[in-house]
């Protein structure tokens, strides 16, 4: 049997080496740019792909629902509207409805932030079928500063409430992108407030 050498032989050096090729400042720079183009362009096909609406709701996902806030004033039920201003007082409702069966989490955002969990009560989020749409009982307002936002989220599985809660608030300036995967987000601004 030959003898080994104890010392492994060592790999040609790139930067010493005359006969290995020598990358370019100027192609590194070809490299990165070409490298943004590609990013900035799949960041744009990605923003067309949003489904948009013209109203005044926000709305994001692929319309497997729709959130819509019911306003009780004096004694007078109707859908609330954007240009409405929430006071103590008043109550407010809603009813989702969808193509798909799904479970469900409706959350309001109040002026300085805070988001609060108006749907379910429990742990997890409800189901919730095409069949019968959700619908919630008034809710009465009280004295702590009023929702600006209410914000539906349909899952295909059931998610934690808190999970929802979490990620909301960790948005709740810029709602627009709130996001859950899987899960189809219907935004509903009132009075035109801004966060």
């Amino acid at each position: 049997m030959p003898d080994l050498p104890l010392d492994p032989p060592e790999p040609p050096s790139r930067f010493g080496d005359p006969q290995s090729p020598q990358i370019t400042r100027g192609q590194r720079l070809r490299d990165l740019a070409v490298g943004g183009g590609l990013a900035l362009a799949f960041a744009a096909v990605a923003i067309a792909l949003l489904p948009t609406r013209k109203d005044d709701d926000l709305v994001r996902g692929d319309d497997l629902g729709r959130l819509q806030v019911r306003l009780t004033r004096d004694g007078e039920t109707r859908p609330l509207a954007s240009s409405d201003r929430l006071r103590t007082g008043d109550a407010v409702s809603f009813t989702f409805q969808g193509s798909e069966e799904g479970y469900l989490t409706v959350l309001g955002v109040d002026v300085d932030g805070r988001v609060r969990v108006l749907h379910p009560t429990g742990e997890l989020s409800a189901p919730w079928s095409p069949a019968a749409p959700t619908e919630s009982e008034p809710a009465q307002l009280g004295a702590e500063p009023p929702p600006v936002l209410f914000a539906g989220v349909s899952c295909p599985e059931p998610v934690p409430v808190a999970t929802v809660q979490r990620a909301l608030e960790a948005t709740a300036s810029t709602p627009e992108r709130f996001a859950l995967l899987t899960c189809q987000i219907d935004l509903v601004r009132v009075g035109g407030a801004t966060l």
